[in-house]
């Protein structure tokens, strides 16, 4: 009887402990710190945007989609490429490829150093995505870092761009849950315990699941990384010039 009930008990201390842990946006109401927006910085850009997620580049690999990327850039007259999160599979890919490109540039990588586009990364995961880098300490000068989460003002409008691996630091877990339980269900619950205008656009990544919805504003990029169970959407997110409200779009 005693082993039976410490067990329950251990279950209901630590069950959600870990429920807290994994869905780290469920403590911004208690500890508003955790909240990404309240260190979020701040960029003006011009012209087109387009938002892409998760390639997930790993140091003995090249990114094969470079023709299409390429074409769909130069067909859209996007000014703007904005990975926003898990550029890199880890941290090790992460050292490794910054190092070359501190000597080719990162927009060769992708196929567009020819095209007059400017290059953003905001950091992903602490498992993908090295955390703590500054501008200046990247040595690929043609890359700029917008942090954690970044206010953007672009000709479309105002948004906010943030990967969300605190809507589920195991990502599997967020997947599963925007792919079989609600999709954007997760993108939509971050950004009201985020407190962020309704108004205002949150572009995310992190599930690989592609979506857009008006209505709330949220969307998601998709994912380029090919793993089991998950196909590649190889999608984005294009706020254009022209136009008052993005496009979730296919690229490759």
């Amino acid at each position: 009887m005693l082993p039976t009930i410490a067990a329950a008990l251990a279950i209901s201390i630590v069950a959600p402990i870990a429920l807290l842990a994994n869905f780290r946006l469920l403590m911004y109401p208690l500890i508003p710190a955790l909240n990404p927006v309240a260190h979020a910085r701040r960029f003006h850009l011009k012209g087109g945007t387009l938002f892409i997620s998760d390639l997930h580049l790993k140091s003995d690999q090249s990114f094969n989609h470079a023709d299409d990327l390429h074409n769909f850039v130069q067909t859209n007259s996007v000014s703007n490429l904005v990975v926003d999160g898990d550029l890199f599979d880890s941290r090790k890919d992460a050292r490794e490829i910054l190092k070359k490109w501190s000597k080719t540039g990162a927009l060769k990588a992708f196929g567009l150093d020819d095209l007059p586009v400017n290059l953003f990364w905001v950091l992903g995961s602490p498992a993908h995505d090295p955390f703590g880098f500054e501008e200046s300490q990247i040595a690929a000068g043609d890359i700029t870092v917008l942090g954690q989460c970044t206010w953007i003002e672009c000709d479309a409008g105002r948004v906010l761009a943030y990967h969300g691996h605190d809507m589920s630091r195991i990502g599997a877990l967020g997947h599963a849950w925007d792919r079989f339980v609600s999709g954007l269900g997760l993108e939509r619950l971050w950004k009201r315990l985020a407190k962020v205008d309704e108004s205002v656009w949150v572009v995310f990544g992190h599930t690989h699941i592609p979506g857009l919805d008006p209505r709330t504003r949220v969307a998601n990029c998709g994912g380029w990384k090919k793993v089991p169970l998950v196909p590649q959407s190889r999608t984005g997110v294009l706020f254009a010039t022209q136009e008052d409200d993005p496009k979730l779009v296919r690229i490759a």
